[in-house]
């Protein structure tokens, strides 16, 4: 309990009541004005960050939503200790900030790497009466036609190299077909053919007929 009396200060617990642990006057000092903030209390041992594996994105200066989830993921991964509380925020540029439940921070740098490249797919010539789009690529890589339309077609490429879609309805003259290879763990690659509708050229009889004349006539 707290005493009335300025010049003396009581303390409480069994047996100490009323009892005084001084009689001489108590005078709070104050060293600096700093000294009455609040001050967070530090974590008792400070945790060494680990470096997370590089994550594969498609821009090392634009990483994207799905892209700082799986940085944060391997941040995480790597330091399975973090305090429960650590909130891990990843910036475009793919650096990681560790935030500790106490406010400390730490950054983690060189965290992404530039997604391999697929291999740009071929795509066959397409003519007016095919009644489907060929191409070759990479084996087991996922190839997506875009027709004229809009629409689109997935199919993987066999173990041969090949890959094929049917389409619905032959292609018109001067129809743009798209496709696009992804393989696993890269970026995907798209390759663009304009069909144009050709015919064999066509001798009709009569003229075969004045060739002949005109070399009979030359021979003589």
């Amino acid at each position: 309990m707290i005493s009335t009396n300025p010049n003396k200060r009581f303390t409480t617990g069994t047996g100490n009541e009323n009892r005084s642990s001084t009689t001489e006057p108590i005078v709070p000092t104050l060293t600096s004005v700093a000294d009455t903030a609040l001050k967070p209390v530090g974590l008792t041992t400070r945790i060494t960050l680990v470096q997370p594996s590089l994550t594969p994105v498609d821009d090392t200066s634009a990483v994207n939503g799905q892209e700082k989830t799986e940085v944060e993921t391997a941040v995480r991964t790597a330091n399975p200790t973090l305090p429960t509380g650590t909130i891990v925020t990843v910036a475009t540029n793919g650096d990681a900030t560790v935030t500790f439940p106490d406010g400390y921070r730490q950054v983690i740098t060189n965290t992404v790497s530039e997604r391999p490249t697929s291999q740009i797919p071929t795509l066959n010539p397409v003519d007016t009466d095919d009644t489907k789009v060929t191409g070759t690529g990479v084996a087991g890589a996922t190839i997506e036609v875009t027709l004229p339309d809009g629409s689109k077609k997935t199919t993987t490429v066999g173990a041969n190299g090949k890959w094929e879609v049917s389409l619905d309805a032959p292609l018109a003259k001067d129809a743009v077909v798209k496709a696009t290879q992804k393989e696993v763990g890269k970026e995907k690659q798209v390759m663009k053919f304009q069909q144009q509708s050709y015919q064999p050229q066509r001798i009709h009889l009569h003229r075969i007929i004045q060739l002949k004349q005109l070399s009979i006539i030359l021979l003589n």
